[in-house]
């Protein structure tokens, strides 16, 4: 079935995929100019964001249930997102440093496993822009699976293959914000 979105309304929110992509390209050139101090401040960070996320679930859940709406696993996952900020947050910091290098590389591999199938819904637009997306995303991939596959030996270099995806990651965000912005028409296949 194909469900045909009007342009106008896509377009709109275009800004989102351009600004992730500055970002993610900041964060790359950062890490790979100063490892020591970056990986740290994203571990922190991460871990803020993750007891942030677990507590607005947390009371997410527990306004749900006054209403009678389905609140269950919003309480769980809001209940292990707290202990697993505070497990992060326990940890001393090369360690916490080492267990984000880990969660960041999967999911680094998710997103952009993820983002091959919003670059092929563009498709229809520009065969050679698909084609340019997709490398970058294989590459992100890539960077991804040779830190997982040898963590000993990226252990050394973890920062090059977190900063080189971030940035090709970051690269395919702002081809995605440029195709958004100037698209006609796209179909999705459901």
């Amino acid at each position: 079935m194909d469900i045909t979105q009007q342009p106008s309304k896509l377009t709109r929110f275009w800004r989102l995929p351009l600004l992730t992509g500055i970002i993610s390209i900041g964060l790359g050139i950062w890490t790979l100019l100063d490892p020591s101090e970056s990986i740290p401040v994203f571990a922190y960070a991460f871990a803020a964001i993750l007891l942030f996320a677990g507590v607005s679930q947390f009371v997410s859940s527990w306004f749900m249930s006054r209403v009678g709406a389905s609140w269950g696993w919003s309480l769980v996952i809001g209940i292990l997102d707290i202990v697993a900020a505070i497990w992060l947050f326990s940890l001393p910091e090369n360690a916490l440093t080492a267990t984000f290098i880990y969660i960041i590389a999967i999911w680094i591999l998710v997103v952009a496993i993820n983002a091959v199938v919003e670059a092929c819904s563009m498709a229809s637009s520009s065969p050679f822009s698909l084609a340019l997306m997709i490398i970058l995303l294989v590459a992100t991939m890539a960077c991804a699976v040779i830190f997982l596959c040898n963590p000993i030996v990226s252990g050394v270099t973890a920062w090059l293959w977190l900063g080189l995806s971030l940035i090709t990651f970051g690269v395919y965000r702002l081809i995605l914000a440029y195709k958004i912005k100037n698209i006609k028409s796209i179909r999705f296949r459901v």
